[in-house]
């Protein structure tokens, strides 16, 4: 089996240096942008062909010739920030598979970790196979997550980090062989529930004088508790804040 892989971020470089530490046979090709000099290091170590993603038409079709001459069987998104094309989706024999940090077909989309507190959304990692929708296609594999009250947006998005890294190091070598483990009975033809960027600020802005439950209020707080990015907002005479809560289990 020959594999590509998108790669991109912190998690795809983690991710993709498990694979050239014990699975470098597998590896025909990396992708990645122009900036990624740590990936472009990565690739130089361990003799792999590296291939940049530029911008333009032109540059996405040339990109794509180089991918079907080398055969791809499988292909692999690991943290890859776009939807990838039509043309580029046709370049591997069987597909792409996607890593996402959410218990699929819930939080579809961003910021699935603020949606599982804030909306109690079921929350988990999901390994499943690209179609032309966001975050859509048939599941292989997947893993609950338990939301406690002591969790935050940043608490949840760090286990997310670290259960994709099991799961995906747990069944990668199933992949090459189509064994893959049996999931619940969950479908992503199932509703569940998709949000873009601009949802997330929007269901965090507190209204003042409007009634929230105490639970409500809570669960939108440690929602958006995020170390370094902004939390909840409110504005008073014309003027903005920002909120963060702690949560302690005694």
């Amino acid at each position: 089996m020959k594999f590509s892989y998108f790669v991109n971020g912190e998690m795809g470089l983690g991710l993709i240096g498990w694979v050239l530490e014990h699975h470098r046979a597998d590896v025909s090709v990396i992708i990645g942008f122009e900036n990624n000099f740590q990936l472009k290091v990565l690739s130089e170590k361990f003799q792999v062909t590296y291939l940049i993603l530029e911008p333009g038409e032109a540059a996405e079709i040339e990109l794509c010739d180089k991918l079907r001459m080398m055969e791809i069987d499988i292909g692999y998104l690991l943290w890859w920030p776009r939807i990838l094309s039509p043309k580029l989706l046709k370049t591997t024999k069987f597909g792409f598979l996607n890593l996402h940090p959410s218990l699929l077909p819930n939080g579809r989309g961003k910021n699935p970790n603020f949606w599982a507190i804030a909306s109690g959304e079921q929350f988990g990692v999901t390994i499943h196979w690209v179609d032309e929708k966001i975050d859509h296609g048939p599941i292989v594999a997947q893993r609950a997550i338990e939301v406690s009250w002591v969790d935050t947006g940043k608490t949840l998005y760090e286990k997310s980090l670290r259960e994709l890294f099991s799961l995906f190091t747990e069944t990668y070598c199933s992949v090459s062989k189509f064994e893959f483990p049996k999931v619940p009975n969950r479908s992503i033809a199932q509703k569940g529930s998709y949000h873009n960027e601009r949802d997330m600020f929007n269901a965090s802005q507190i209204v003042l004088d409007q009634s929230y439950t105490a639970r409500e209020l809570l669960n939108l707080l440690r929602a958006r508790t995020f170390e370094g990015k902004p939390g909840c907002t409110f504005f008073e005479n014309g003027k903005q804040y920002s909120i963060q809560i702690a949560i302690n289990e005694e």
